[in-house]
């Protein structure tokens, strides 16, 4: 015979009963009693690769009279060994696929709030480090972020690029300096820590070194191009090249650069008078440097 399971646990957050570890299959709900019920019964079948079966079953009771029920009882029966962890029916087909387990609601609902002040890296961690319950724990890290994912997007004021830009203007201060849409689209965007460090290498390459800068435009990014200004971080051994200043624009025109350059010209004073060789592949249009930086 079968070892019989028969079990109740009473869950008093709101829909985590629903994550207990097993895969179910709804197979129905009742109101008890039929004429003036109080309780609602909700039955489900454990779910096996090949489908469900009524070996094992959970029933979950809640209060219907109340317009809001804090309690869930739920009550096991049958055979617990049938259960099955498998994959999602989602996922690739391989051998190394992770059986899927739900999330309860209410960590999805944590981790939503806290990754909107910190990174899903410190999300994850701080959960697994606290933790107490596997059934407090969400699966990964991607998790984390998926959940983040979709706070932004209910959250998003709009699905305009434009909009969006300003929004982004407006959530990250000092990255983006311009935003011009008409009659072509120019956005000058760059941390301001890297204008700064840029600004301090060269006030000291006057005494100490020739520091380098490259501008040039990218290709293939789609309808719009790409201008990114380089410099090297000498202070550092390895001498990394650093970008300073992107610039997205819609065509290489001479008015164009000119925003770039007076806004270099204004988060960098030290480009006015400093030993730097600035390195372009010779665009008409770059000759704005010269006019605007004559060293």
């Amino acid at each position: 015979m079968s070892p019989q399971f028969n079990k109740i646990r009473v869950v008093c957050y709101a829909d985590d009963w629903v994550a207990d570890g097993y895969r179910w299959h709804n197979v129905g709900c009742d109101r008890l009693p039929r004429r003036q019920p109080t309780l609602y019964k909700r039955k489900f079948h454990t779910m096996q690769k090949d489908g469900p079966s009524p070996v094992f079953k959970r029933s979950a009771f809640t209060n219907c009279t109340a317009a809001v029920s804090p309690y869930v009882l739920v009550h096991y029966s049958g055979d617990a060994t049938a259960a099955e962890t498998f994959p999602h029916c989602g996922s690739k087909a391989t051998t190394d696929a992770k059986p899927f387990q739900r999330t309860a609601p209410s960590v999805l609902t944590r981790i939503a709030t806290q990754s909107k002040e910190h990174q899903p890296s410190v999300v994850h961690k701080s959960a697994f480090a606290s933790a107490s319950d596997v059934t407090t724990l969400h699966r990964d890290n991607k998790q984390v972020r998926n959940v983040r994912e979709r706070v932004t997007a209910l959250n998003r004021i709009s699905r305009d690029g434009l909009a969006n830009l300003h929004y982004l203007a407006y959530d990250v201060p000092d990255f983006v300096h311009l935003i011009q849409t008409y009659p072509d689209l120019i956005v000058v965007a760059g941390r301001y820590d890297m204008l700064q460090h840029l600004n301090s290498l060269l006030l000291t390459g006057n005494r100490t070194h020739t520091q380098l800068l490259s501008y040039d435009t990218t290709f293939n990014f789609g309808e719009f191009y790409i201008s990114v200004l380089l410099f090297r971080a000498v202070c550092f051994h390895e001498k990394p090249v650093m970008p300073a200043l992107f610039m997205l624009h819609e065509r290489k025109l001479r008015n164009t650069h000119q925003k770039l350059v007076e806004i270099l010209a204004d988060k960098v004073p030290a480009m006015n008078d400093s030993n730097c060789v600035l390195v372009t592949d010779g665009e008409e249009a770059f000759n704005v440097f010269e006019e605007r930086l004559p060293r």
